[in-house]
């Protein structure tokens, strides 16, 4: 039986899949490891893989998660949605279109920690979560992610 990921009917469930990185809606993954050195958290860039893949191989979850916020990105063009996983430690951004509410992307991490707030400013989503730590995705090309505090 093949499987058909759809981020829209995930997201639309309160659910998204724990990619530890982005997802997008064409069924792609890029990862995204978060690195711990010296007391300090950096982020290392990953491969891209296949979430249908990954699901039919039952190598990847799906969790529901709870909705904590969202913020307008106003002259943007986007509703940034953020919040948790039920893990504790989990985090996610969601990227909605305002022009047909259709997900542009999704990033879960297992070991962010909740993110509390998020701003828009610019190209940019800056996401804090409660470790006090002030997270920057590229809203065009979400890979490009750091910790910037």
């Amino acid at each position: 039986m093949s499987i058909k990921f759809d981020l829209d009917k995930e997201w639309k469930d309160s659910s998204l899949p724990v990619v530890n990185g982005i997802a997008y809606p064409d069924g792609r993954v890029e990862k995204v490891y978060v690195i711990s050195e010296d007391r300090e958290r950096k982020i290392e860039i990953g491969e891209e893989l296949d979430i249908n893949a990954l699901l039919s191989k039952e190598e990847i979850d799906i969790v529901e998660v709870a909705e904590l916020g969202q913020v307008d990105g106003l002259n943007s063009g986007i509703i940034v949605h953020y919040g948790m996983g039920f893990m504790g430690g989990d985090g996610f951004i969601v990227v909605e279109s305002k022009a047909d509410s259709s997900i542009k992307w999704a990033a879960f991490f297992e070991d962010s920690n909740p993110f509390e707030r998020a701003e828009v400013v610019g190209d940019a989503i800056y996401a804090y979560n409660n470790l006090g730590e002030k997270w920057r995705f590229d809203i065009n090309n979400p890979v490009d992610v750091s910790i910037v505090n």
